[in-house]
């Protein structure tokens, strides 16, 4: 069964807080009675318009989709991009969360694997409660044993 994996939309606000408050300041100065300041208002909360509306559209077009054997990572705004990671590949597990992260419900998931192109895949804004981490886990266990494949170690 293929489970598809999006972003949160509480990651954006999360990821653009800096952002957010940025264009709320320069909203305020764009009241102030120098020209100066009110064209530099103008121009942050232009960028950081511009550069929210990027982050959003990007994180609308991200999605992972974990099957049985790999784990699909498509992404690309204007051209899409589809990369493959087989899940035997995958060797640690890791779940990130920044202080802002955890106020509003979201987490971060690095897979680090053996993978030429992907040794290190971040799969970023999913849902605090969301056990994709061990339900990948499971999988990459499962896939391991199919083909015969074991851990080494000097230790």
């Amino acid at each position: 069964m293929n489970i598809t994996i999006k972003p949160n939309s509480n990651y954006w606000i999360a990821n653009n807080v800096g952002s957010i408050i940025l264009f709320i300041l320069a909203l305020i100065l764009l009241g102030s009675d120098i020209p100066v300041i009110r064209w530099i208002s103008l121009v942050i909360m232009g960028f950081t318009y511009i550069k929210g509306f990027y982050d959003y559209l990007y994180l609308n077009s991200l999605s992972w989709v974990l099957t049985a054997e790999t784990l699909e990572i498509k992404s690309g705004i204007f051209s899409r991009s589809k990369n493959y990671i087989e899940l035997y590949r995958i060797n640690d597990y890791i779940e990130e969360q920044t202080f802002v992260e955890r106020i509003f419900g979201v987490k971060r998931i690095i897979l680090l694997s053996s993978d030429k192109t992907n040794p290190q895949l971040t799969i970023r804004g999913i849902d605090d409660s969301n056990n994709i981490s061990e339900i990948i886990r499971e999988r990459v266990e499962f896939n391991k044993q199919k083909k015969n494949i074991y851990e080494i170690s000097n230790r």
